[in-house]
């Protein structure tokens, strides 16, 4: 209890969120280790605060800038316990979905069923519909989360989407 009480006490809120700006800052300057470094300072000083969460979504935006998105992952993961879980949910599905879709394109597997070729090789598209359906199918229940949790159109229109994805990749 003594370690926790002094974490608390020689922690800086307003020098932990000085250190979220300028993490941000660095993110957009495209200077995803700057930033990671930044959020790590920041994390120090924002243990036990309303602001400690905007550490995982700040690093779990670098991450996945610098194509690390099992830790982007897992940094928006953290987030879900918090006030803000309906960003974590919605940005988490944003990126699972992003990643199925960039295996699925990368597979030749087209967005609609009726631009399949006729003279394609069905077994390698059907094996990448297979593996990344369950990304999908989390993405969209991650959208339906935030959905719950804040009744925002973006999360309601990507609910949407893709429901009809999934439909026409079960009609493939």
């Amino acid at each position: 209890a003594q370690l926790w009480l002094a974490a608390a006490a020689s922690a800086d809120v307003g020098e932990g969120v000085r250190l979220l700006r300028q993490a941000r800052q660095s993110l957009e300057q495209g200077d995803t280790e700057a930033a990671l470094v930044l959020l790590d300072q920041a994390y120090i000083e924002l243990p036990f605060s309303s602001e400690e969460e905007f550490v995982y979504h700040e690093r779990a935006d670098a991450y996945a800038a610098d194509g690390r998105y099992d830790e982007a992952l897992s940094e928006y993961g953290k987030a879900l316990n918090r006030p803000s879980a309906h960003r974590a949910r919605f940005n988490s599905g944003v990126l699972q979905s992003r990643l199925a879709e960039q295996a699925l394109e990368a597979a030749g597997v087209p967005l609609d069923p009726a631009g399949i070729p006729a003279d394609a090789d069905p077994a390698p598209l059907i094996e990448a519909i297979e593996q990344n359906m369950p990304r999908l199918q989390e993405a969209r229940l991650q959208f339906m989360e935030a959905l719950r949790l804040s009744a925002e159109a973006e999360a309601r229109e990507s609910v949407a989407a893709l429901t009809e994805r999934l439909d026409d990749l079960a009609e493939m």
